[in-house]
């Protein structure tokens, strides 16, 4: 029987890419982890999430038996295959308030004698949320008699990135 060659990891996403909407914590899709060597070799597994978002932030839940350290945008994993594939499996990432746009997660992998799998790769698309207006009023310490004109300064704020920053101003008077 010839000895065992050491072979490279192999990553397997279920999906290239995500869609969601602002504001929302993003689960990333499922990622199998396989190097059929590792046992043979008693050798654990690297993984690396990085993503291209400086203000992108991980969040990985229920890591039994797994190396996790999580730093900034980029989250480290270490274990065996199947302990990685379970702990991939609960892995999310989380934008800025209010921001929307495309970012890329990339999974890299290495075994314990530094072979690497090819880097796999998920695009996620936030699209903006229709977040509601809101009104500023400024106070002041004006009186007024009843049937006096009053002026109230207010200020109007969209935040949202479609464009449409149109208000409809009522002006109600109770006499």
């Amino acid at each position: 029987r010839p000895d065992q060659i050491n072979g490279r990891p192999v990553l397997t996403l279920e999906r290239s890419s995500i869609k969601a909407t602002e504001g929302e914590r993003v689960a990333l899709p499922r990622c199998v982890v396989d190097d059929h060597e590792a046992a043979a070799f008693a050798q654990t597994v690297h993984v690396v999430l990085h993503a291209l978002n400086a203000d992108a932030r991980f969040l990985v839940v229920d890591t039994e038996g797994v190396e996790v350290l999580d730093e900034d945008n980029v989250l480290r994993l270490t274990g065996t295959p199947a302990l990685l594939t379970e702990a991939l499996e609960r892995v999310s990432v989380a934008y800025p308030a209010e921001w929307c746009g495309a970012d890329v997660v990339t999974y890299a992998a290495t075994d314990g004698e530094g072979l690497r799998a090819r880097n796999a790769t998920v695009a996620v698309s936030l699209e903006a949320a229709n977040d509601a207006p809101f009104v500023t009023l400024e106070a002041s310490d004006a009186t007024a008699s009843v049937g006096d004109a009053v002026v109230v300064e207010a200020t109007f704020s969209d935040n949202d990135a479609n464009g449409y920053n149109t208000a409809k101003i009522i002006d109600k008077v109770n006499k």
